[in-house]
């Protein structure tokens, strides 16, 4: 390097530095932008959808709910306890279908797909002919027992509707986790390599104004 000319060495330097600054700037601005993604796709995929699940619950919940109000009301003979828990079922249905679409729409995982699917056909099938059955045997006026004895035959699959929701919602939770920490993995990753650059900028830097202000200053 003594043969290199003085200009030549310290623009050759100062380049050096702006392009060790720029990596730093480059590895940040990417480092920002991936976390940023990563935030951006946990928070459209894992958690937006988590209400709609709940939501799709809940409504079934309160269909559950309806049924036994068909039962006692045909038991005390009041058919406006009956239609007015039929109406509330009527009004449940379009919410959670459209709780359940945009749930849906958010599932990846083939196994969650599986289980969201079959979820939803015993919602779609037995449930709702469970609810009819009972409906339409409150407002006959038939027998609270047997009634009773009705829904008990489908409680197998009613339960399996909510543990069906239940796995896909923890499945969905785990995923978050897991995304959460992927996250924050690759933010301190960039943190580490940013630091480990700019150290190495100012020791690298430090090294050629020593050098450099040598070469000036002996020859004065």
């Amino acid at each position: 390097m003594k043969n290199i000319k003085v200009s030549v060495l310290l623009i050759s330097s100062f380049l050096l530095i702006a392009l060790l600054t720029a990596v730093v700037g480059i590895v940040s601005l990417v480092g920002i932008r991936t976390v940023d993604d990563s935030n951006d796709d946990m928070y459209e995929n894992l958690t937006v959808p988590m209400p709609h699940l709940a939501k799709a619950i809940e409504l079934l919940q309160r269909q559950r709910a309806c049924m036994r109000e068909f039962i006692i009301g045909s038991a005390v003979g009041d058919q406006s306890l009956i239609e007015d828990a039929y109406d509330r079922v009527r009004s449940y249905r379009p919410v959670m279908e459209v709780s359940m679409d945009e749930y849906f729409k958010t599932i990846h995982a083939p196994e969650a797909i599986r289980l969201f699917e079959e979820a939803r056909r015993i919602y779609e099938g037995d449930f709702t002919d469970c609810i009819e059955k009972i409906h339409a045997a409150a407002k006959r006026g038939d027998d609270p027992v047997a009634m009773y004895e009705l829904m008990r035959g489908y409680t197998d699959q009613i339960n399996k509707v909510v543990d069906n929701f239940d796995v896909c919602m923890a499945m969905k939770i785990e995923v978050a986790a897991e995304t959460a920490q992927a996250s924050s993995d690759t933010a301190d990753g960039i943190f580490l390599m940013v630091v480990v650059i700019m150290l190495l900028s100012i020791l690298i830097a430090v090294v050629l104004a020593i050098y450099i202000s040598g070469i000036i200053s002996k020859p004065i």
